[in-house]
């Protein structure tokens, strides 16, 4: 079962703490870090893969629509567009004089 609203929201406030410790060069086991609530340094650097991962992931599906919206407009559409066919060609069939 995934987590409640609240504890998705305290999970992406303690990553986003967390990445903001680590863009400042602060180490793994630091006790800031481990103030956040990280029982150990290696729970804090994984938390900051799933951070990575969850963002690429999003990333990826952003991507992927403008992708398709791309494809989509590039695509010419099936729906008559109200012009009118070209006129037939003229028939060749003619018989030549002699």
């Amino acid at each position: 079962m995934p987590a409640s609203k609240a504890k998705q929201a305290e999970t992406a406030e303690r990553r986003t703490e967390l990445l903001r410790l680590r863009i400042q060069g602060v180490k793994y086991d630091d006790a800031r870090v481990l103030a956040l609530g990280y029982s150990t340094p290696g729970a804090a650097s994984k938390d900051v893969i799933r951070a990575l991962q969850v963002r690429r992931d999003a990333e990826a599906a952003e991507a992927s629509v403008y992708q398709q919206q791309e494809t989509n407009a590039s695509t010419p559409s099936s729906k008559p567009s109200g012009a009118r066919p070209p006129p037939p060609a003229p028939c060749s069939t003619a018989k030549a004089s002699r």
